[in-house]
């Protein structure tokens, strides 16, 4: 549906899938949603991709995808033999080192953002009651 353009002002409310021409309806990912595209931020080392340990998307001419055409240069995660010097976070894994390089502004901010929607989406229930442990037997 088109925007009435008579109105001066479109509230952006939430999609519920019904569109109308006095709103401005917005879908947005969810946590997990983001986390999987930015998973793919990682620049992964050959021998995980030829080993198999990881699948690699490929676009229609059979090419591997070039994900930063979606996420664009949000995050970089590099990886290495050796542990980095100059991370601002940094984890061994496979025997290899994947991490953040520490002048990598944008993709701190990222993390801190992150973060942050992580934390907004964990609040405590309202209802959450105290966990009572009873031992059993004697």
């Amino acid at each position: 549906m088109k925007l009435d353009l008579t109105q001066d002002n479109y509230p952006l409310v939430q999609s519920s899938y019904r569109a109308s021409g006095d709103t401005v309806d917005i879908r947005t990912r969810s946590f997990m949603g983001v986390m999987y595209f930015l998973s793919h931020a990682v620049k992964v080392p050959e021998d995980h991709i030829t080993s198999g340990r990881v699948r690699v998307t490929r676009d229609s001419s059979g090419l591997p995808f070039d994900w930063t055409e979606v996420t664009g240069n949000l995050l970089t995660i590099e990886a290495s033999e050796e542990e980095p010097s100059n991370y601002a976070v940094a984890v061994e894994y496979r025997n290899k080192w994947f991490y953040v390089s520490d002048d990598d502004i944008q993709s701190k901010s990222t993390l801190q953002l992150l973060g942050q929607l992580f934390a907004l989406q964990s609040k405590k229930s309202s209802n959450s009651a105290p966990v009572l442990t009873l031992p059993v037997g004697g």
